[in-house]
């Protein structure tokens, strides 16, 4: 992550020609001084001719949004050169560069943006899709997610790290791995090596990313402290089509080896999940493919794979999960080698007007108690509406804990917000009507006869379930909805500044709605319902205050 802003340093520099300054830096980061929307330009360094960083910036030409922090640990006291290089490229001098040994202070009352989640992961600073790399390791929970440092739109990927010990704190610890002459940072994911079969050491920490080179290749870093990661210098996955990327490794533990699932095009005009193993997460050999769509016909399989195997609830006997970056998801067996689907095109969420609110889902490794934790990036848009002052964009999901259960149509995912959620809860719940906060728990039941209407008021949004239609619709936007096995309408929803998501039916609907935002000026919760005499009967209502995690 990167970070701001006023500063004072002194340097030994001299400007060299046009676009390129050569000076010692005097600190570990450089300050970049960001202008939201003003063109890029390309920031290269060099140490006696080899390049050691580059970045696409949106060099400030005018007034400064923000400042971020491009490390040069290492090179502090070398003789650098930093060529400034691309459209309208302003003069800058060795006067305009400063350094620090911490990254820039963020700017005062920056978590208290009117578009700041107050309980969901966003980063400090900057752009940020994708989480990457979630595992659980030495009592922490580290996430890793793409990240941007320089600007607030997609593009120029680093992987920001991000550590926790309840899932619900975090703390942003910077980018670990930048982009280099392999190409942008892509997504991955991270294990724990705890039988040392890398040889990096006995509980090292392995980033497996993908470089978006020409070709894509996947590559290693890897840590023995979880703070300081260095690159293995050697593809592990050299790249047969540009589009290879994402991969998701496992430990197999009835073979004892890796396994390795990454995107792809496995057949001419035909995406999906291929599938490698290895014995020391450096060598790997293909196993096997699984089919998605063809290119221009559907997203099934498409994007940032994930694979696990789950117990089945109230049942003897496992099976595999097979997700993909949209909502949709496949069951089956796994041998080690080959995935043979039971069930496919599954759906995580439930859509609402076409769209997929959240992408990229991953779940943690080496999660304790045997507990599936899933996390996925939450889309809204700070820009919307015309701001060009913002200082961050995107998000993560709440953190939800999976479970297989057997539904009337067969295995299903179910999703739970996972328990450590119940510590953001300030005091005693209370009935929905007596509730006065911005920071909203809700558990509502209830058993609608067949007209009724139920509508929840969550701080001006709209929440209604229609029982003849089987919808629920947020601020009119519908979709279909089903009762639980009892015939009951179950809602469990968090309300935060920016953002809803509903748990549903035992956990087997979940709708997220990150763009969804409550009205500042209304601080209540109610409900009613309608369409019959008694249009519902055995209701239970409870409401908790939350507290905010970045204040």
């Amino acid at each position: 992550m990167k970070h701001t802003i006023l500063f004072s340093c002194t340097f030994t520099a001299a400007a060299l020609t046009a676009g390129t300054v050569t000076m010692a830096p005097t600190g570990r980061y450089l300050a970049v001084p960001v202008q939201n929307g003003v063109p890029k330009i390309l920031l290269e360094v060099f140490d006696g001719g080899t390049r050691v960083a580059y970045d696409q910036v949106e060099w400030a030409r005018g007034a400064t949004n923000w400042t971020g922090s491009l490390d040069l640990r290492g090179f502090a006291g070398r003789l650098l050169e930093f060529r400034f290089s691309g459209e309208n490229v302003p003069d800058i001098s060795a006067a305009d560069l400063a350094f620090a040994d911490a990254r820039f202070p963020a700017p005062k009352g920056q978590y208290g943006e009117a578009w700041r989640p107050q309980f969901h992961f966003t980063p400090p600073l900057g752009w940020n899709n994708d989480p990457n790399g979630l595992s659980y390791r030495d009592g922490e929970w580290h996430m890793f997610y793409q990240h941007n440092p320089f600007g607030v739109r997609w593009g120029n990927m680093h992987w920001g790290h991000a550590v926790s010990k309840d899932l619900v704190r975090w703390t942003d610890l910077g980018d670990v791995i930048a982009p280099d002459d392999h190409g942008p940072m892509y997504s991955g994911s991270a294990v724990t090596d705890h039988a040392n079969t890398s040889g990096f050491g006995k509980g090292a920490h392995v980033l497996v990313y993908t470089a978006a080179g020409k070709p894509h290749t996947q590559r290693i870093a890897w840590s023995l402290d979880g703070r300081n990661y260095a690159k293995w210098p050697k593809a592990a996955v050299e790249g047969r089509v540009d589009a290879n990327r994402d991969p998701k490794v496992v430990w197999y533990a009835p073979g004892m080896f890796w396994v390795l699932a990454v995107y792809g095009e496995v057949e001419a005009k035909r995406h999906g999940v291929s599938f490698f193993t290895s014995p020391n997460l450096k060598d790997w050999t293909f196993a096997s493919n699984v089919r998605g769509d063809l290119f221009d016909e559907g997203r099934f399989l498409y994007e940032c794979p994930d694979f696990f195997e789950l117990p089945i609830q109230g049942e003897t006997g496992t099976r595999w999960v097979l997700t993909a970056a949209n909502r949709q998801y496949a069951i089956g067996s796994f041998d080690g080698r080959t995935f043979i689907p039971e069930a496919t095109r599954l759906e995580q969420t439930r859509p609402v007007d076409g769209l997929n609110p959240v992408y990229a889902w991953q779940t943690f490794s080496d999660a304790p108690d045997g507990r599936r934790i899933q996390m996925a990036w939450s889309h809204f848009d700070t820009l919307a509406g015309g701001r060009t002052d913002v200082m961050f964009n995107q998000g993560m999901t709440l953190p939800m804990e999976l479970k297989l259960m057997r539904a009337a149509d067969g295995l299903r995912l179910a999703r739970f917000p996972v328990k450590e959620l119940e510590t953001l809860r300030a005091g005693k719940a209370t009935r929905l009507a007596k509730f006065d906060g911005e920071l909203a728990e809700v558990e509502f039941v209830c058993t609608p006869v067949a007209d009724a209407t139920v509508t929840l008021d969550l701080r001006g949004v709209l929440v209604v379930y229609d029982a003849a239609k089987k919808t629920l619709s947020v601020n009119g936007r519908a979709t279909a909805w089903n009762l639980d096995a009892r015939g009951q309408l179950g809602l469990h929803v968090f309300v935060d500044r920016v953002g809803l998501e509903i748990f549903s039916c035992d956990g087997l609907q979940y709708l997220p709605m990150p763009e969804i935002v409550p009205d500042p000026a209304k601080k209540k919760l109610s409900w009613r319902a309608g369409g019959a005499k008694k249009p519902v009967r055995e209701v239970t209502e409870r409401a908790w205050r939350l507290k905010s995690v970045v204040r």
